[in-house]
């Protein structure tokens, strides 16, 4: 018997007949924004797989979790439409990982070097900045 085609996003074991990928919330979980991607078992059929498998409420600890990575992600878009800095320096700096490792002012030292460096491709942080 053949396995179910996993899709470009599955990368886990799941029971038989499913995969673990990432499809768009539209209200499969209640407790998360509707436009955010979730990752869990997607049911396969022979050969494909389907995506909707409506789950209810998520663990209370999950959605939380993942309200931390959309602040950072939703201060990140507003930083780019606007051009803003600060909303740069803070959107990283707000990033568990980098916080975790990573000094305030050495993150604010690393924002500004990466907006220097890639300037070109961010033309709205062109504003001189001295990195030191």
């Amino acid at each position: 018997m053949s396995s179910p085609r996993r899709s470009s996003t599955a990368s886990s074991p799941a029971p038989s007949g499913s995969v673990y990928g990432n499809v768009r919330n539209d209200g499969l979980i209640d407790n998360l924004p509707a436009r955010r991607l979730r990752r869990g078992r997607v049911p396969g059929r022979r050969r494909s797989v389907c995506a909707r498998s409506r789950t209810g409420r998520s663990r209370r600890r999950a959605p939380r979790l993942n309200q931390v990575q959309i602040n950072v992600q939703r201060l990140a878009v507003e930083a780019a439409m606007t051009g803003d800095r600060d909303l740069v320096h803070a959107a990283v700096a707000l990033d568990p990982l980098t916080g975790a490792v990573q000094t305030l002012p050495k993150i604010h030292e690393m924002v500004d070097r990466m907006l220097e460096a890639e300037a070109r491709w961010l033309p709205q942080f062109t504003a001189p900045v001295d990195v030191g």
